[in-house]
């Protein structure tokens, strides 16, 4: 009854009754709250939008770390030609030793583009993790401050790590072999001896003695350019040889190159896959 009379009274002269008090979601008016309830909410509304704010900020700082992290894979790089021999491997790393000295802002590897030669595979599946060598794919073109080529002066030997020569800042071509390529470096050194591993020991060498920085050869890396020179030489037999071949093989052996090392994997297995006495 009462219901239909203040329908009847609103209708006739816009009588309302009283209003429904607001009501918190948990059932409670905001004037039925205690003081602690209501300061207990805004606290607890607070620390809602303090977390939306720091999620954000969080994303923030994970973008920024992981951009850091791309920033530091900067580095240099030295190339082998494909189907890597002993020479260009060895010549690889004696370039990336040589470039830890000589440019230190960044780490240096070397990189195989494709393929390696079997004698070479069986040494590194023993001694791989001893060396600077990265994968192909684990470096961004982008990330290439510095190429270095070793035994060869061609694009098309580089596999598709040719394309780096483009984007990068400085490109060093170190080669035995006097007939030019394609590859237009910022840096050649060319030099008429029998291997390209032996202008690079010659230069590590020099380094060592001046004592300006302190040069030490690891017994892998004393091994592996032992049996570059003597790959690309033919154990000092091939004509292209010389005196300099020589001397810088003597000096690794005063390095501790492991003899037994080169008897496994030296000249006299190798002999057979290089029919050319200059390769």
């Amino acid at each position: 009854m009462f219901v239909v009379v203040e329908a009847t009274l609103g209708a006739m002269c816009g009588w309302q009754g009283p209003a429904t008090p607001a009501v918190h979601r948990h059932g409670v008016a905001p004037q039925q709250m205690s003081t602690a309830h209501r300061i207990h909410q805004v606290r607890m509304s607070s620390k809602r939008k303090a977390k939306a704010a720091e999620a954000a900020s969080e994303v923030v700082v994970v973008d920024e770390a992981i951009q850091n992290i791309l920033d530091d894979e900067r580095c240099n790089v030295c190339l082998t030609h494909v189907n890597a021999d002993f020479d260009s491997l060895a010549g690889a790393c004696a370039l990336a030793k040589l470039w830890s000295i000589e440019r230190p802002g960044l780490p240096t590897h070397v990189v195989m583009p494709r393929g390696v030669n079997p004698l070479v595979s069986r040494f590194l599946a023993y001694h791989k993790h001893l060396l600077p060598i990265r994968g192909f794919k684990t470096i961004r073109e982008q990330d290439v401050a510095a190429v270095g080529v070793v035994d060869t002066q061609s694009v098309d030997r580089l596999g598709a790590a040719g394309g780096w020569l483009a984007a990068a800042e400085h490109v060093c071509v170190v080669d035995h072999h006097a007939a030019p390529g394609d590859i237009e470096p910022d840096e050649s050194i060319i030099e008429p001896v029998g291997s390209a591993t032996t202008i690079l020991v010659e230069r590590i060498r020099t380094l060592a003695q001046a004592g300006e920085h302190p040069v030490e050869l690891t017994e892998t890396e004393a091994t592996l350019f032992a049996l570059g020179i003597r790959a690309d030489t033919g154990v000092l037999s091939f004509p292209a040889t010389t005196a300099r071949d020589a001397q810088a093989l003597a000096w690794l052996m005063e390095r501790g190159c492991s003899q037994s090392a080169i008897a496994e994997f030296g000249q006299s297995r190798l002999s057979s896959m290089h029919p050319n006495p200059n390769p």
